[in-house]
């Protein structure tokens, strides 16, 4: 039996997402609006969005999860290591050359730098090849949370929670994604000091 509280608190937290982005939407005005929030994020959107999609799924549930089967805590460093070094390039390497050139995308750069359409392709496969596993692992892990605190399917869950998350990428782009960022690092911060409690 599934408590209520659990299952109000989900309902609570998709609806604030969807109104949230359904809100967002008059910030949209162009294509800048929607990829990149027409470049207005200050530092704590920026912080907030790059902490939230590091830490993710994989911090509350996989990692936990690996070195509970016998993976080792040597094996989970490995992870976060190579995944910072991945970031801080990106951040202050690949990041500001892309601002200042004013692309939207990667792609947009690669078909520029190389006057390509194929290029651009490729960089487009590339770039789904890239995300789809961290994609892959948000769901799982959304599909998961959403079974045992909802009490419906595995695949009912990830259906449940792609879906929510389609509907805000779609209503208003970057601007839905700051807003379950924010929201989402705040969440990610009050669990890391409560589980630590409630599990001793």
């Amino acid at each position: 039996m599934v408590a209520w509280y659990y299952t109000a608190g989900i309902l609570g937290v998709m609806v604030f997402l969807l109104v949230g982005s359904w809100l967002l939407r008059r910030f949209v005005r162009g294509m800048a609006d929607y990829y990149v929030i027409g470049r207005r994020a200050n530092w704590f959107i920026y912080a907030c969005t790059l902490l939230a999609t590091w830490i993710s799924m994989w911090t509350l549930m996989g990692g936990p999860g690996l070195v509970w089967k016998g993976w080792g805590p040597f094996t989970i460093q490995a992870f976060y290591i190579g995944s910072a070094i991945g970031i801080t390039f990106c951040t202050f390497v690949l990041a500001p050359a892309l601002r200042r050139a004013r692309y939207l995308t990667l792609p947009d750069f690669f078909a520029e730098r190389f006057a390509s359409r194929r290029v651009r392709s490729a960089a487009v496969a590339a770039l789904i090849v890239g995300v789809y596993f961290y994609i892959v692992l948000q769901v799982v892990g959304g599909g998961i949370l959403f079974e045992k605190l909802l009490g419906i399917t595995y695949v009912q869950g990830m259906l449940a929670f792609l879906g929510v998350i389609m509907i805000c990428l779609l209503l208003s782009g970057m601007w839905s994604i700051v807003l379950t960022d924010v929201f989402g690092l705040l969440v990610f911060m009050v669990a890391g000091f409560i589980f630590p409690i409630v599990c001793c």
